[in-house]
């Protein structure tokens, strides 16, 4: 694909630092997260993908070089063919957050974000970039533009919710053909997403963790907290509200609330605060709405920000009956601001816009952006690539070229396997849409746990979401008469009670199910698989979930799917038109593979009493996240670490034959969880 000459703009979200480059040390991992980058022509999305599918790292802050990298060349274009670099905070706000970590390092030198981008670009790409090329968007008109456009509304209401973005927590703005206003912001002091995390990390839980939350909820009984939660809470006249974010935690621990700590067991009352802030939430957003429906007189509503990932909430929202039509932005996160500030850029008028007391720069929307798909990563690739990936792994895998693979594969599902599923173009965004998936039948409520303990390994509770032809959607699902596409798993509605039984292994405990609509015009190959599926079983519904494990972000190439399968108890992996299975295989045929640390984790000596030093008394792996756990190594292990440079493979770095199989099932179990890589030699 060639764009070039057709006003590229190139949208970014992240911070300064890189694999190669921290900007400063123990970087905190919510400062500008969801890294990502997209390349936009006009009204039209050429590529999109986030930086941790690139740089396999969980919601990373790196500055999206790999990204970006992956939009240019599917593009098939340069840097000096991009008209401008769009930014998802303002310049004001990201200098202030750098001013902030260099007062916190203060050797380190002070550099701008302006300086930042250009440096960073230049590096990787060469000197084609002007600095005034480089436009800045506040952050929450950045995720409005990214809703209004893709909902392809011509007026709405347009809510942005989140953690903060530029001192702003819950922002709504009046959306027409003329552009978006802003009409209240709410500041961070009263962040619903603060609040929810709040809540988060009393149940054991981590930054990012707040949809594990969610899941759990159903399991609890809201009334226990309701009055504690609601004693912080004041809801006031005209949708506005007040909120003691800061004191949910002390005010639970005063009144003797249990905290869980991370892998213990949850108690009843670890559930029911769950459903308590789930319902907390839920009547502050409503409460909110309600007031702006009946103000505004729109009848159409848009849904942004970190908050509208929580598709409990968004279900609620839509079987509420308050709008005619909603969207939710398939990419709610800061990687969707990426997105928006390239359609602000892209949309700009000539002339400098102002600085916006109530309005985004002159924002137009287009027609309609997409047609009910966000496929916008870098492909699989052809046959060819995808085969020579698979011969570089031989010994461990044997494969068969299929005609129809959509056919073969429903076969297989409907025979009680579970299928890793890599097609086409990567979907951009948090979920997997049909192109990055892991596939099973939806009728045993066995595979609920199955996938979620041998192949996920994650918590038993959580849910899996299925997949329906859109044709048969109203038939299982209820579905509310809001209009709303469905095609992006960003809302939970309920299974018809009749149909559950059928479908145990995707209704969660309260009879819901977080649906993905699948339509033939928008990803034929996955709409051709279930219909196979529905021919050979009579349900026109598969459960899926996103092609990973616990330790990873989603697949994105050949390579990572094959290791995920290798990893994994996946039963076969599916690779563009190739039906991939495991060989037999020993101790030996790992020692021929070779070992690596991935970019600035940090082997780590320490004597007992916890200090560094060269005496081996004790290894550790540590991650390069901020906060993320060390790992403990043996000594053997870590002497072929040291010494591997991604270079050797095992065998030949082994002190002695005698630590081959403990070495090998210590390196097989640090890759399962993505803390060294292990590949084919060339």
């Amino acid at each position: 694909m060639t764009v070039a000459g057709k006003g590229l703009v190139l949208g970014l979200s992240g911070f300064f630092g890189t694999a190669e480059r921290e900007l400063v040390p123990d970087l905190p991992r919510g400062l500008y997260h969801d890294a990502a980058a997209c390349l936009v022509a006009g009204d039209t999305v050429i590529a999109a993908v986030e930086e941790e599918r690139i740089s396999r790292r969980k919601h990373t802050n790196l500055f999206p070089l790999g990204a970006a990298r992956a939009c240019l060349e599917q593009a098939g274009v340069s840097l000096a063919e991009v008209a401008e670099v769009a930014f998802f905070f303002t310049e004001a706000h990201t200098d202030f957050e750098l001013g902030l970590q260099y007062l916190r390092h203060p050797d380190r030198p002070a550099r701008w974000a302006r300086e930042l981008i250009v440096e960073h670009l230049e590096r990787e790409f060469g000197p084609t970039l002007d600095p005034a090329r480089i436009h800045f968007a506040r952050h929450h008109d950045a995720h409005a533009a990214s809703a209004f456009a893709q909902s392809g509304l011509t007026e709405a209401l347009v809510v942005v919710m989140d953690g903060e973005g530029d001192d702003e927590s819950v922002s709504v703005f009046r959306g027409a053909s003329d552009g978006l206003r802003l009409v209240r912001s709410h500041p961070k002091q009263v962040s619903l997403g603060h609040f929810y995390r709040k809540v988060t990390e009393l149940l054991g839980y981590a930054l990012f963790d707040e949809g594990k939350v969610m899941g759990l909820a159903p399991y609890g009984d809201p009334a226990r907290f309701r009055d504690l939660l609601g004693s912080l809470l004041r809801l006031l006249p005209e949708g506005r509200y007040e909120l003691d974010v800061e004191a949910v935690q002390r005010t639970l621990l005063a009144h003797r609330f249990r905290l869980r700590r991370t892998g213990e067991p949850f108690s009843q009352a670890h559930k029911d605060l769950a459903a308590a802030a789930q319902e907390t939430l839920e009547r502050i957003v409503l409460h909110l709405l309600e007031y702006w429906r009946a103000e505004s007189s729109l009848p159409a509503l848009c849904l942004a920000g970190g908050v509208a990932q929580n598709s409990s909430l968004n279900g609620r929202v839509l079987s509420s009956g308050l709008f005619a039509d909603m969207f939710v932005d398939p990419a709610s996160h800061d990687a969707g601001a990426a997105l928006g500030a390239a359609m602000l850029s892209s949309q700009r008028p000539l002339a400098t816009p102002s600085l916006r007391p109530l309005a985004t720069p002159s924002f137009r929307p287009p027609p309609r952006l997409m047609s009910r798909g966000v496929y916008w990563g870098p492909d699989i690739g052809d046959r060819p690539t995808i085969r020579k990936g698979l011969e570089r792994w031989h010994r461990f895998v044997e494969w068969q070229y299929c005609d129809e693979p959509g056919a073969a594969t429903a076969k297989l599902l409907a025979s009680g396997a579970v299928v890793g599923w890599a097609q086409g173009r990567s979907e951009f965004g948090p979920r997997a849409l049909g192109n990055r998936s892991i596939l099973a039948d939806p009728r045993p409520a066995d595979n609920w746990q199955r996938i979620n303990q041998l192949v996920k390994e994650r918590e038993s509770y959580r849910p899996l979401a299925p997949a329906v032809l859109d044709s048969a959607a109203s038939d299982w699902f209820e579905l509310p008469p809001t209009r709303c596409p469905l095609d992006y798993m960003g809302c939970v509605v309920n299974v018809r009670p009749d149909r559950r039984h059928l479908l145990g292994a995707v209704t969660h405990v309260d009879g819901t199910a977080r649906v993905q609509v699948v339509r033939k015009e928008a990803n034929t190959r996955f709409w051709w698989l279930i219909s196979q599926f529905a021919e050979l079983t009579g349900v026109p519904v598969l459960l899926n979930t996103s092609f990973n494990n616990n330790a990873e972000p989603i697949v994105q190439s050949a390579e990572d799917a094959i290791a995920c399968f290798l990893t994994t108890r996946l039963d076969r992996l599916v690779l563009g038109d190739f039906i991939v299975s495991r060989r037999q295989v020993t101790a030996t045929d790992y020692l021929e593979l070779v070992p690596s640390l991935l970019p600035n984790t940090q082997l780590i000596t320490m004597h007992a009493d916890g200090s560094a030093s060269q005496d081996r008394h004790r290894h550790l792996l540590r991650p390069p996240q901020h906060g993320a756990r060390s790992t403990t190594i043996s000594h053997a292990t870590h002497r072929v670490l040291v010494r591997s440079g991604g270079q050797a493979p095992v065998n030949q770095l082994l002190d002695s034959a005698e630590h081959a199989e403990p070495v090998v099932a210590e390196l097989r179990a640090l890759w399962a969880q993505r803390l060294v890589g292990l590949e084919p030699g060339s």
